[in-house]
């Protein structure tokens, strides 16, 4: 009798790719360290491709009253659940601040990408301090930054009642993660509604905790 070989079909890419992107959305999920800024940050940078990097940190002003090694204690947890999540995704990501105490204010900052270039380009506008680099590759609308950089950003208190009350009851602004024109703004929340639905659809756990937090 002959034996034929078994053959195995390799895994696409795509799918390892999707494989991985469920299991880190299981670990945001899941995690008890992470606030709901991170897991949004990092749900919308799984979704949406327009954002090329994820801006993750935390920071707190050191009062006489704090114990600061409490708050070590805290923000070390968050890197290290970070780490966690980001562990084999095949991402790049880097510490473009690490924890340390400057001015009174305890912090870090991570920086995670698709790929290295991204990466260093954006730890190099960064260090520029040029905002408009830094919110295009943060997937920021174009307008929004224009409006940003003028000081022409949009008071939602100023706008008529039933605006105000439509905006609020969605929580789209809570899925933004930049302040919306005055011009543009019913054009850039269209966008902000994209990963709202994109982050219900793919997680209604994180959807949820987003929609209850106080961003």
């Amino acid at each position: 009798m002959k034996f034929e070989t078994p053959k195995f079909n390799p895994i696409p890419d795509k799918t390892k790719e999707n494989i991985e992107k469920n299991r880190m959305f299981k670990t945001i999920e899941k995690s008890l360290v992470l606030t709901p800024s991170k897991k949004l940050d990092l749900a919308t940078f799984l979704l949406y491709d327009k954002k090329k990097i994820a801006y993750l940190g935390d920071h707190k002003i050191i009062e006489p009253e704090d114990d600061e090694n409490t708050w070590r204690k805290k923000f070390n947890e968050e890197i290290e659940e970070l780490k966690k999540v980001l562990k084999g995704s095949g991402l790049f990501y880097e510490m473009a601040k690490n924890l340390k105490k400057e001015n009174e204010i305890l912090g870090f900052n991570m920086v995670v990408a698709r790929n290295k270039e991204d990466l260093e380009k954006f730890l190099e506008v960064e260090k520029e301090d040029n905002d408009r680099e830094m919110g295009l590759l943060l997937g920021y609308p174009e307008t929004a930054i224009e409006g940003y950089e003028n000081r022409d950003f949009l008071i939602v208190e100023d706008l008529p009642k039933n605006e105000q009350e439509k905006i609020e009851k969605e929580g789209v602004l809570k899925f933004s993660g930049f302040s919306p024109s005055k011009k543009y703004w019913r054009e850039e929340l269209k966008e902000v509604r994209k990963i709202q639905s994109l982050i219900k659809e793919k997680s209604s756990s994180i959807y949820k905790q987003i929609i209850e937090s106080d961003l």
